[in-house]
């Protein structure tokens, strides 16, 4: 049976099954369970109830739930408690059901009762506690009224009994009125569905002989082939196999036969008894039921997301690493391949660092312990590779800590790009924005922030330096006789012959048409003086040949001026310039000092 909601005739028909179904499950219940003449013991017809309205959309509620309050009047009067306790208990039971799924609508919203370990809490909590105890209220008072019994036991009575009859079959209805049983049959093979059959079968074979017995109370037993079949078939199995073992134990009980008449007390009591051992197997079996969905969803999930990261790492142009904690390197991508040409085997065992450069090693080490001191974040570092053949090439790696269940990191996974076409072409914009195109030397701007960079260092005595600065004495003759290609090249001799004579830590630049200026670092007035003196020399001997075979020279004029933190680089400049007129006043081809 699958529920449906359509319109007109299979409504109306609708209606009328649930209506009808709602009567059988209060006849028999009325008929068969008011063993002290009150309230019944045994009430599944809310469980068939609770099951329909969490299926249906709430626009088809009313005409259900006035079916089956029609349903329950005419059964309590005929079967039941009465003509005058029929429409308040009619009431009480379907504000039960209502008031169940609405609290499980608020509490999980559409997710299913049942395939969640947190579904099973809330239904078990609401369908099996606060409900029912709420309706007990009323519906022992009304009791006690129409038949003259007992408040408190009639309490007791509908209290456990309308619990233990949701908790134990609103699973059941709800997974049939769904079609989950057809649906698991069609879906699956031939083998599972006989495994199936002969498990359900070994379940009525155990509890047929467990409650025909009645020197041992081995109640116990069919729990475990229950269980076998809830693994094996998820919550269909644990619906079918509750309603195995609440239909054989329900028949052999009420004959005489079985171990629950070896409790001492009323046939009333021994029906609660019986009706909780099956409310417990079902609560036992739902939640391996749940976690066996979550289980099969997980892995799903997990199966899906490995076919997609295996169909990403062999066509990708990323580098994919898996590292023990110590930095060993346990997994490598294939794509290793094409991006280095190595073989991923030659680096599964050793170091990650092995192959890293010296001078970075330190550096990607550093980052590997910042992902074990914040595991929830992901660190970038990049590095340079030294690969078998010789070749260096830069990487952007990646890298996020592996943790265990208590937080422990335990690993790295790291992603890592091979960035060297981005660092050469960064490497070359750096050079454009801060070279002089003619000449090769520093840029005005790039020059400029060297000199603050050393003004800063003289200010926190990190060093001394002196400013010399250039101008090629008459290079307007040059232009006006040669023509300005003739000047340019004139232009990039000199600065070439500037450049092969620089120490490391000194700076070249050139700052206009045919000014340049040097920082000569940690170095004395004297020795700035010396080195000035043989540059002029080599500059005056250098000879730029043209093309008809005569040569050019030029010789320079130069301003030096001491660093002085007290000065700020335009400042310095000023002085030096001042220096450079000096020695152009006294015949150029000379060197000056600022005053």
């Amino acid at each position: 049976m699958k529920v449906e909601f359509a319109t007109g005739a299979s409504r109306f028909r609708s209606w009328i099954l649930v209506g009808g179904g709602y009567f059988t499950f209060v006849s028999l219940s009325a008929s068969y369970s008011r063993f002290d003449g009150g309230v019944a013991f045994f009430w599944i017809a809310n469980a068939f109830l609770i099951a329909w309205l969490s299926l249906a959309p709430r626009r088809a509620w009313r005409p259900v739930v006035l079916a089956c309050f029609i349903a329950n009047a005419l059964a309590s009067m005929l079967f039941g408690l009465g003509p005058l306790a029929a429409l308040p208990v009619s009431l009480i039971n379907m504000a039960e059901a209502v008031a169940t799924v609405i609290l499980l609508k608020r509490r999980l919203g559409d997710a299913p009762y049942f395939d969640s370990i947190r579904g099973v809490v809330n239904f078990v909590l609401f369908a099996g506690f606060v409900v029912p105890v709420c309706t007990a209220i009323p519906g022992c008072w009304v009791a006690s009224l129409a038949t003259n019994t007992a408040l408190s036991s009639n309490y007791v009575n509908w209290l456990a009994g309308h619990a233990l009859g949701a908790i134990t079959f609103t699973p059941l209805f709800k997974l049939a009125l769904r079609g989950d049983f057809k649906i698991w049959f069609e879906n699956a093979n031939p083998r599972l569905r006989i495994n199936a059959a002969l498990l359900l079968a070994i379940l009525a074979a155990v509890t047929l002989m467990v409650f025909t017995g009645r020197h041992f109370p081995l109640l116990f037993l069919p729990l475990l082939p229950m269980m076998i079949i809830t693994l094996q078939m998820g919550r269909v199995g644990a619906a079918a196999a509750t309603a195995i073992l609440a239909i054989v134990g329900a028949i052999m009980t009420t004959t005489g036969q079985g171990p629950v008449h070896l409790i001492t007390g009323t046939d009333g009591l021994r029906a609660q008894f019986f009706q909780f051992y099956i409310a417990t197997a079902t609560v036992i079996a739902l939640p391996v039921a749940a976690l066996l969905k979550q289980y099969k969803l997980q892995t799903a999930q997990l199966l899906q997301s490995e076919a997609r990261f295996h169909l990403i790492e062999q066509h990708t142009n990323h580098l994919v690493l898996d590292l023990d904690i110590d930095r060993t390197v346990r997994y490598v991508s294939p794509s290793l391949v094409n991006i280095t040409g190595s073989d991923p085997s030659e680096l599964v065992g050793r170091n990650a660092l092995a192959n890293v450069l010296p001078c970075d090693v330190a550096v990607v080490n550093e980052t590997y312990c910042n992902a074990i001191a914040e595991p929830a974040k992901t660190f970038a570092v990049q590095h340079r590779v030294r690969l078998n053949d010789g070749r260096t090439l830069w990487f952007e790696q990646c890298i996020r800590a592996v943790i265990d269940a208590n937080g422990v990191a335990t690993g790295f996974v790291c992603v890592s790009t091979e960035i060297s076409a981005r660092k050469e072409n960064d490497a070359q914009l750096l050079e454009a924005a801060t070279k002089d195109v003619l000449t090769g030397t520093l840029n005005r701007r790039a020059f400029m922030l060297h000199l603050e960079q050393r003004v800063k260092q003289v200010a926190s005595g990190d060093g001394t330096g002196t400013i010399a600065l250039f101008d090629l004495d008459h290079f307007k003759r040059i232009n006006d006789r040669y023509g300005h290609p003739v000047g340019d090249m004139v232009l990039r001799s000199f600065s070439h012959t500037m450049l092969s004579t620089l120490r490391q830590n000194d700076s070249f630049g050139r700052i206009g048409g045919e000014e340049f200026v040097m920082i000569l670092w940690n170095t004395t007035p004297a020795h700035a003086a010396l080195a000035v003196e043989r540059l002029l020399w080599v500059i005056g001997e250098t000879r730029c040949k043209l093309d008809d075979g005569s040569e050019v020279s030029v010789t320079a004029s130069v301003g030096l001026a001491a660093i002085d933190p007290a000065l700020d680089v335009d400042a310095l400049l000023v002085a030096a310039d001042r220096a450079l007129y000096a020695a152009k006043a006294s015949g150029r081809n000379c060197q000056r000092w600022a005053a």
